[in-house]
C-alpha cells in the first residue's frame, strides 16, 4: 500500500498489509532459491522536505507508511542474513507519467486545466520528481548490474519546489487566471 495519506487513516492495515506481503514473499524466495528485488521509498528518510536523500542518510521514518517501509527492508536484510537470501534495494522518489493517481501535483493540475479551473500547488515543500520511464530504467540496470545487499535511490538527485511545478504548468494553461498557492500540503 503505497499512499502517505492513507496510513495517516489506516495505520494497522497499511503496517500489515506492507510488512507481511513483504514476509511472505521474502519465505517464498528463500524456500525457492529466488533473488529478490526490493522496492522502497525514500519516505525512510523521513520528512524533511528541504532536501535531497542520499543512501547514508539514516532512517527517520514520520508517517505508518514509512515506518512500515523500513520493517520491510529490515526483514529483507534479515532473510539476507539468516537465509542467504540475494536481495538488491532500491528507494523511489515521487514518480509521475501516465496513470498516476489523481490526487497527486502534477496530474491534479492538468485535470484542473481541463476543467478550466485554476492550479491548485499546495506547500512550498521540495520534492524530487522522476518520470516513470526512467525510474524503469534505473530498475533494470540494478536487476542486471546491481549487487546483493546494495541500496538503491532512484531519483534525479534535483529538488524542486511545488511552485516550480506551478510554474512550469502555468504557460500550458492558456485559462489560468490564478493560482492557489497553500504553504502546507494537507494531509
Amino acid at each position: 500500500m503505497p499512499h502517505v495519506d492513507y496510513s495517516y487513516h489506516q495505520p494497522g492495515e497499511v503496517f500489515r498489509n506492507n510488512t507481511l506481503s513483504t514476509q511472505a514473499v521474502l519465505q517464498y524466495a528463500t524456500e525457492h532459491h529466488i533473488p529478490v528485488l526490493l522496492a522502497s521509498s525514500v519516505e525512510v528518510y523521513g520528512g524533511d522536505w528541504g532536501r535531497v536523500y542520499h543512501e547514508s542518510d539514516p532512517y527517520a521514518p514520520v508517517s505508518p507508511y514509512s515506518a512500515s517501509k523500513v520493517a520491510c527492508e529490515m526483514l529483507a536484510h534479515s532473510y539476507a542474513q539468516c537465509y542467504q537470501l540475494p536481495v538488491k534495494f532500491f528507494r523511489l522518489t515521487n514518480l509521475y507519467g501516465p496513470w498516476q493517481l489523481p490526487d497527486r501535483i502534477i496530474p491534479r493540475n492538468f485535470g484542473r486545466m481541463l476543467d478550466g479551473l485554476p492550479l491548485d500547488i499546495q506547500g512550498s515543500a521540495v520534492r524530487d520528481f522522476l518520470y516513470v520511464d526512467d525510474a524503469l530504467r534505473a530498475i533494470e540496470q540494478i536487476m542486471l548490474k546491481g549487487k546483493d545487499g546494495q541500496v538503491y535511490n532512484i531519483s534525479t538527485g534535483l529538488g524542486t519546489t511545488m511552485q516550480e511545478i506551478g510554474e512550469i504548468l502555468k504557460p500550458m494553461d492558456r485559462s489560468v487566471v490564478a493560482v492557489e498557492i497553500r504553504e502546507q500540503e494537507p494531509t
